[in-house]
C-alpha cells in the first residue's frame, strides 16, 4: 500500500527539510508540504477528496471522463485537478489530446508538527 505524506510545517523548516533531503536522500522520501492546516483544508475539499477517490477507483481516461463521472461541470473538474497536481495529490499524464489523471498511492498520512512557534 502506497502513502502520501502531507507534513504541516512551517515554510522555512520546509526548505531546510529539502536541502537536507538533497544532500542525503538524493530524492527518495516524497511528500507534500503545506504552511497550515486551514491550507491543507482549502486544498483538500470534500469535493477534490472525491475527485481523488473517484480517480484512483475508476480509473477515468480523460478528464471529461472524470467529469460525466462526478456529474460536475468540465471547467471546474480542470481547474480542482490542475489544483490538486501542482499540490502533488495527483499526476496528470498526456495521452494525446487528453490529460489523464492519476492518483498512484492509497492513503493521505497527514502529520501535524507540534512545538513550533511560527
Amino acid at each position: 500500500m502506497k502513502v502520501k505524506k502531507v507534513i504541516v510545517e512551517d515554510f522555512n523548516e520546509f526548505w531546510e527539510e529539502i536541502k537536507e533531503t538533497v544532500a542525503t536522500q538524493k530524492g527518495k522520501i516524497e511528500y507534500i508540504s503545506v504552511g497550515s492546516i486551514e491550507e491543507l483544508n482549502r486544498i483538500l475539499t470534500p469535493q477534490r477528496k472525491k475527485l481523488l477517490d473517484v480517480i484512483k477507483n475508476k480509473k477515468p481516461s480523460s478528464l471529461k471522463q472524470l467529469a460525466e463521472i462526478v456529474n460536475r461541470d468540465y471547467k471546474n473538474i480542470y481547474e480542482d485537478v490542475i489544483l490538486l497536481e501542482k499540490a502533488g495529490f495527483l499526476k496528470l499524464e498526456r495521452k494525446g489530446r487528453k490529460l489523464v489523471p492519476i492518483v498512484d498511492y492509497d492513503i493521505i498520512d497527514v502529520q501535524v508538527k507540534v512545538g513550533n512557534i511560527l
